[in-house]
């Protein structure tokens, strides 16, 4: 993870410090195009150690923010991206699968504390052999998320796991299966219905076949639709499909202190669109 900028230099390094491995951040420098397409740079940075200051301060699975100023962000080292171990055909398959449920599922922890991400692409969760995090608020927005916001970080999970991995693939099973047994009803109930009214359109997609490149975005569009419509059973042996084993910690208390039993019953936090 050593991103660079449009002017080749490199945003994100790492240190280590003592037995620490910290991860230093510095805002992107944009060109006038690219400021034009994102917005302000610095007002992400900012948006970002916000985030990473208020939800880890409600324990959710978000990385742990060591230092932040206007122009650098450090963060705890948490893993790998999810996007490396599930496309690495070295690691066993059950690691991978371990791995992606619990990517889901750290997206569905957000989701039932009414968080959105903004943009959960497989590169902004990581996996430290036990725990999934989430990285990359710049995104981020305050306050009790809508329903709308948690559909499109979903299809956005989704999308980006059909791309990496294909539709067929069990560990996009595992990912959905995690994402599914521990979140709230209501993000996948609207991006099936927002995918069922787009697979009407969706064959005319292949007249833009000829402009797909190599990374296969277009090609990704009517299978993701499809597992959003009908997600694939995860074929876990090992318990973890139900939810018996590798789940995420305990879910945060709620706004009174109480403990809750389990994402699916934070709906109440959940805006609608």
């Amino acid at each position: 993870m050593h991103a660079v900028d449009p002017e080749g230099r490199r945003r994100v390094v790492a240190v280590q410090a003592g037995d620490r491995r910290i991860w230093v951040k510095r805002p992107e420098r944009l060109t006038l195009r690219l400021r034009l397409q994102k917005g302000s740079s610095d007002k992400s940075f900012a948006r970002e150690a916000v985030a990473l200051h208020e939800l880890s301060g409600r324990g959710l699975p978000v990385a742990e923010l060591v230092a932040a100023t206007p122009g650098l962000l450090a963060v705890a080292d948490c893993g790998e991206p999810l996007r490396t171990i599930l496309r690495d055909p070295a690691r066993p398959a059950d690691e991978r699968a371990r791995a992606a449920r619990a990517g889901g599922a750290a997206l569905a922890a957000l989701h039932g504390a009414g968080v959105a991400h903004g943009r959960p692409d497989l590169r902004d969760i990581c996996w430290d052999g036990s725990r999934a995090t989430l990285i990359d608020f710049e995104r981020y927005t305050p306050g009790p998320a809508s329903v709308a916001l948690m559909r499109t970080d979903l299809v956005i999970m989704v999308f980006a796991a059909v791309v990496a991995l294909g539709p067929d693939a069990p560990e996009l099973a595992a990912l959905c299966a995690g994402y599914r047994r521990a979140a709230p009803p209501e993000p996948w109930q609207a991006a099936a219905r927002l995918a069922r009214g787009l697979a009407r359109v969706a064959p005319l997609l292949r007249l833009l076949a000829p402009l797909d490149g190599k990374r296969g975005e277009i090609a990704a569009v009517a299978p993701t639709l499809r597992v959003l419509i009908d997600p694939p059973a995860d074929g876990a042996t090992d318990g973890s499909a139900d939810g018996t084993a590798d789940r995420l910690a305990d879910p945060p208390p709620d706004a009174s202190g109480n403990p809750r039993s389990g994402c699916a019953g934070a709906p109440a936090a959940i805006t609608k669109p």
